[in-house]
């Protein structure tokens, strides 16, 4: 899932600046609508195999189950930590790509050179250590290690701005923020799995997926406030020192899992 949507964003965001570049803005308005119109006929050919093992059982009323997910520590918490613990990786997702056209004095090619390929690599890589460490351990402990592995890499990447490193070593910075993104993502989308009521697994996943995108939203917005008086350094790194918050959530539910521990 991380792979395909990051390519789709490849394709979207660095490719978009590379055809815009070169070919201009007809082009680029051609080759955007082209992607989407793959993509929907690519749809119907997709056959959902059901979930392993059957179904989930039918015996409590749909009533019952929302009124047993609502009564639940797990749902609540996993709200809060999705609208705050992306914070930091949200605003430098935000603000890269500006960071990288102003470092290099206004040229957009290599935001968009590194958004076509490196950043995809690093956090499609960083997507599968990330599911890796979920299964081999458990997804509360993998998005923990996550997401100091990711306060570690934006504090770097936020000194290197500090510095006035050259466009190479914020490149590479933003490389490793990536990866450490893409470990992040996966091993919190994993957490939110392991927290859903299987009766309603698709509403409480979509719930957790709406508060990441309201974390997206604020951050984003703090980080633009932040721009102006703390320059990249402390746009990207503020929100992150934020973000550190939603790891005492994490904390707090040791061993809580919807799936497989009973009411939490």
């Amino acid at each position: 899932m991380q792979a395909g949507m990051l390519l789709g964003r490849s394709l979207l965001g660095g490719g978009a600046l590379l055809v815009h570049e070169r070919f201009g803005s007809r082009a680029l308005v051609l080759a955007l609508v082209a992607v989407v119109v793959v993509g929907l006929l690519l749809a119907p050919f997709y056959r959902d195999p059901g979930p392993a093992g059957g179904a989930p059982g039918r015996s409590d009323s749909m009533w019952t189950a929302v009124r047993r997910t609502l009564a639940r520590r797990t749902t609540w918490f996993g709200l809060a930590f999705a609208a705050l613990g992306g914070a930091g990786f949200e605003a430098v997702g935000g603000f890269a790509g500006p960071a990288l056209t102003d470092a290099a004095a206004g040229d957009t090619g290599p935001a968009a050179r590194f958004f076509l390929l490196p950043a995809v690599v690093a956090a499609a890589g960083g997507g599968f250590l990330g599911g890796w460490l979920s299964d081999r351990s458990d997804p509360r402990r993998a998005t923990v290690r996550a997401s100091l592995l990711l306060t570690a890499a934006i504090a770097v990447l936020a000194v290197l701005f500090a510095m006035g490193s050259g466009l190479e070593g914020l490149a590479l910075g933003l490389f490793a923020v990536y990866v450490a993104i893409g470990a992040f993502t996966a091993s919190s989308y994993a957490l939110f799995m392991s927290w859903t009521d299987p009766r309603l697994a698709a509403t409480q996943f979509s719930a957790f997926m709406g508060a990441t995108n309201l974390c997206e939203a604020w951050s984003v917005a703090l980080a633009g406030v932040l721009i102006a008086d703390h320059g990249y350094a402390g746009t990207f790194l503020g929100p992150q020192l934020l973000a550190l918050g939603a790891v005492v959530l994490l904390v707090g539910l040791r061993g809580a899992s919807n799936r497989h521990v009973g009411p939490a």
